[in-house]
């Protein structure tokens, strides 16, 4: 078995090794573009279903956007008029993203640590669950508070200053939806929460949380992403992933004319990953100007500790200004604009060994943590690491504290050492 795998690793990097050379000619934007695909499968096969497999999914997903408008001249917003795409640079950018993680899963525990962390519950009491349940519809409101019939691209109207409603909701309901199977009052909030959030014309935060409640369900059934999951669930996913789409259109006025064609092609022309590609590309375009900015985005970090201070420093805010973007940050924009290439492998790899190291001791409090991680993925992975840097440092120990001083003590349980009394605490 080793040897066999010795042997396919082998032949893989041979491949990419081979690529690369020819990546040094002109025209080879076809040819890495199909390495990050394959790339993007073979990771795919190992990781299944996984935070990494998000963070490859939502990246490349972006990639075939902007390479439909580089091949057909047609696409979604800016991207689509943009007239100098630098699709090897692109390439070669998500190469090194994708070749990292593909390195670093395979050849650290972080699928099995994370598999381990998914498994596990935690001794929050019913009642409690319930509560998180209720505060989290209180904080959709305040989110969203006017009572839409039909989908409004008005969506940022909160009741209260601030942009962190939306994920204190994701947070108070991640520790709701431990009681979810037993609970109709959180099942009844949740689906509250849904109906709620969509008809304001808002997807990234809802999104997000049932694609948690999806991972975190496959890996406790142990399902394999085959034909077998596939026939049992491909027919809803695909439901869902037609419904944002709608409301994506809808939201910019298009939702009425819509149909089958037209669905066919935003899968190739979405509008935030087309959004979000043009801010990459422009990215490119400014780092490519030698304008490097060595690190001076990084002070909206300590200025996003207050979380009311403004941080016009912030990289998606730079590239916004220049280049008049839709909005949107690649998670990659920001290490390429301050140190180029070498930005990129070093917040790549740092990423990873954070992610590793994290994930090596399992506890109750960081099975929060990564689970508020895998359902914001979209948001930071699309929109920065700013976007859920209150969520992290007030908001999760702001609610770990709360629910601490009411049961006294959060333990976590783990799947594997169920008894037939329930589950050993660890």
């Amino acid at each position: 078995m080793i040897k066999k795998r010795t042997l396919l690793y082998t032949l893989f990097f041979s491949v990419i090794f081979l690529v690369f050379c020819a990546g040094a000619n002109r025209g080879a934007e076809d040819i890495l573009f199909c390495v990050n695909i394959l790339i993007l499968f073979f990771v795919l096969i190992q990781t299944q279903f996984s935070m990494i497999s998000l963070w490859m999914i939502i990246s490349n997903y972006m990639l075939i956007n902007v390479y439909n408008v580089y091949k057909t001249g047609s696409g979604y917003g800016l991207l689509a008029s943009t007239k100098n795409i630098y699709m090897r640079e692109m390439d070669i950018l998500l190469l090194i993203f994708n070749i990292s993680i593909l390195v670093w899963v395979s050849s650290a525990p972080i699928l099995k640590n994370e598999k381990t962390m998914l498994k596990c519950d935690l001794n929050i009491s019913k009642s409690m669950s319930e509560l998180m349940a209720v505060g989290s519809v209180i904080m959709a409101y305040i989110a969203y508070p006017e009572l839409r019939f039909g989908i409004t691209s008005n969506r940022f109207n909160a009741l209260l200053p601030g942009h962190f409603w939306n994920h204190l909701m994701i947070i108070l309901l991640i520790f709701a939806s431990y009681r979810l199977k037993s609970s109709n009052i959180v099942k009844g909030c949740i689906a509250v929460i849904t109906v709620w959030v969509l008809l304001h014309g808002e997807r990234v935060d809802i999104m997000g949380f049932y694609v948690y409640l999806l991972i975190r369900y496959c890996v406790r059934r142990g399902y394999r992403i085959n034909y077998r999951f596939i026939s049992h669930f491909g027919i809803v996913i695909l439901a869902a992933f037609c419904l944002l789409i709608y409301i994506g259109e809808s939201r910019v006025g298009k939702g009425g004319t819509f149909n089958f064609s037209r669905l066919l092609s935003s899968v190739f022309s979405q509008g935030t990953a087309s959004d979000v590609g043009y801010v990459f590309n422009s990215a490119i375009d400014l780092t490519g100007k030698g304008a490097l900015l060595n690190g001076r985005t990084y002070i909206t970090y300590i200025q996003g500790m207050v979380p009311i201070l403004d941080q016009p420093e912030r990289a998606g805010a730079i590239i916004q200004n220049l280049y008049k973007t839709a909005g949107g940050e690649y998670i990659l924009v920001e290490p390429l604009i301050n140190f180029g290439y070498a930005g990129v492998i070093l917040f790549t790899n740092l990423c990873l060994m954070l992610v590793n190291f994290f994930l090596k001791k399992k506890n109750a409090y960081r099975a929060i943590v990564l689970s508020f991680l895998i359902s914001t993925a979209f948001r930071y992975i699309w929109y920065g690491l700013t976007y859920i840097e209150t969520g992290l440092l007030y908001l999760i120990p702001f609610v770990w504290l709360a629910i601490w001083f009411f049961e006294k003590k959060v333990k976590i349980m783990y799947q594997e050492n169920r008894t037939e009394k329930g589950y050993k605490y660890s």
